[in-house]
């Protein structure tokens, strides 16, 4: 009896398509931590006992508590001299 080649083919093996994936998986995990420690360590603050915090920019609250300023307290107050003119030199009695 001879052997045949349909009796010693079992199909292409399936596993190597998971392996790839999940190394490609596992791979993009660790790349994408990599990049998110070092993008966030400009936004590490340590306080006192060297605890670290991380503080987002986007989320403090900004404190809008303050009335808005009305236009008359914006407005500088004109100088008495014009800027064009050199003051005169103060004599010093001496």
């Amino acid at each position: 009896m001879a052997i045949r080649a349909r009796d010693i083919y079992e199909g292409r093996k399936k596993n190597r398509v998971h392996a790839g994936v999940i190394i490609t998986v596992v791979l993009a995990l660790i790349i994408a931590a990599i990049l998110i420690f070092y993008g966030l360590r400009k936004y590490a603050v340590y306080d006192e006992n060297g605890n670290a915090t991380i503080i987002l920019p986007w989320s403090q609250k900004t404190e809008t508590d303050s009335p808005a300023a009305s236009p008359a307290d914006s407005v500088t107050p004109r100088p008495t001299e014009s800027p064009m003119v050199s003051p005169a030199p103060s004599s010093t009695a001496g």
